[in-house]
């Protein structure tokens, strides 16, 4: 859903590609998909990373957050 609410929305591809370019992760094949589908257990790093990369807190990423999902870009 976070890959969703981005504008322009994010594929999967496209996040794999910030998280390498902007935070030097490697996914291995099929990565995400195992990630979003509760397949596999996420490092914090990873966790972090993409929290960033989406602009969403961490505790939403989690199931944890309520209404405010975005975080508030630095201007």
């Amino acid at each position: 859903m976070a890959r969703v609410i981005q504008n322009p929305p994010l594929t999967q591809e496209q996040l794999i590609a910030k998280l390498q370019v902007q935070y030097g992760i490697e996914p291995r094949r099929g990565m995400m998909s195992r990630i979003e589908n509760k397949d596999r257990y996420i490092t914090n790093l990873e966790l972090i990373a993409i929290s960033k990369v989406l602009k969403v807190s961490i505790h939403w990423l989690l199931g944890e957050g309520s209404g405010d999902t975005i975080l508030q870009e630095k201007r």
